[in-house]
């Protein structure tokens, strides 16, 4: 009876977890954004909603790290030394500092679209290095379990 309660947990949480991602998706959300609703959702105690939103957060985060280490790599790439084609050291550094840029701005807007350009603040950034949606998911997935479990108990009080 017990393997089957639990197996009847594992079922709820897999279609509930796959219900929370089917959210509606806005391609300006930005890991900040999906942050903030995951802590207002996380203060309403609405613990599906906080789980999904904390969990795209997390994935819309890694991703934008990815990418713009990608941009910038690349660009890095493009880069000629000044001694290699013999010119002014002071002209030719601003120039690639022009390059750099524009590669980068190029290189970010194919990578990530529609995204507002404007990064979030540092103190967001800090919070992801941190891992402190971690934190906020891990009590969110504890909710939704543990009222899962109450729910099963009070099917299974009733028959």
């Amino acid at each position: 009876m017990a393997y089957i309660g639990n197996m009847t947990i594992a079922v709820l949480f897999f279609v509930c977890f796959h219900l929370l991602n089917c959210l509606p998706d806005d391609p300006s959300s930005t890991y900040e954004i999906l942050y903030e609703k995951g802590l207002e959702a996380y203060k309403d105690g609405n613990w599906f909603a906080c789980a999904s939103y904390l969990n795209r957060s997390i994935q819309d985060y890694k991703y934008y790290v990815e990418a713009v280490t990608h941009c910038r790599l690349n660009c890095k790439k493009s880069v000629i030394s000044a001694e290699a084609i013999g010119i002014n050291f002071e002209l030719f550094y601003y120039q690639q500092l022009v390059e750099i840029s524009d590669c980068l701005r190029r290189c970010k807007k194919g990578k990530l679209g529609k995204r507002p350009e404007i990064p979030a603040p540092l103190v967001v950034d800090k919070k992801f290095e941190d891992r402190m949606p971690y934190n906020y998911l891990q009590f969110c997935y504890f909710k939704i379990i543990f009222f899962l479990q109450i729910a099963l108990w009070t099917i299974d009080s009733i028959h």
